[in-house]
C-alpha cells in the first residue's frame, strides 16, 4: 500500500522542477527513479543501531518513499514524450548479481 509522504512529495517536486528546466535545453531526458531506500547500506547501517520497533518503523518509512517518488514522477511525465522515467528498482531486480559499491569497495 502506497502512502503519500511529505518526503516523497518534496523529492518528486524537486526532481520535476529540475527536469522541467532541462527539457527546454535538451531533446530527451531520462529520470532515474528512486531506489527502495531500505536496501541501501546507509539506511541498513542506521537501522542496525536501533531497537526492533524503531528499526521496523525506519524500514517501513524508507520503503514507502521510493515507490511513491516513482509513482509521482511517472504520473507527472506520462504525456511528455521527451522524458522517460526509469524504474531503478525494476532494473536492479533484473541484474544477476547486484550489489552496492559500498559492499564491494568499502573505502569508496
Amino acid at each position: 500500500m502506497l502512502v503519500d509522504t511529505p518526503h516523497a512529495k518534496e523529492i518528486a517536486c524537486n526532481l520535476r522542477r529540475g527536469v522541467d528546466r532541462l527539457t527546454g535545453l535538451m531533446h530527451e531526458v531520462v529520470v532515474i527513479g528512486s531506489f527502495p531506500l531500505s536496501s541501501t547500506p546507509e539506511i541498513r547501517s542506521m537501522a542496525d543501531g536501533l531497537d526492533s520497533g524503531a528499526f521496523d518503523r525506519l524500514i517501513e518509512i524508507a520503503d514507502v518513499i521510493g515507490p511513491e517518488v516513482q509513482r509521482k514522477l511517472e504520473r507527472h511525465f506520462v504525456s511528455d514524450g521527451s522524458v522517460v522515467v526509469q524504474n531503478l528498482k525494476a532494473a536492479w531486480d533484473r541484474l544477476e548479481a547486484s550489489s552496492f559499491v559500498d559492499a564491494v569497495q568499502p573505502s569508496s
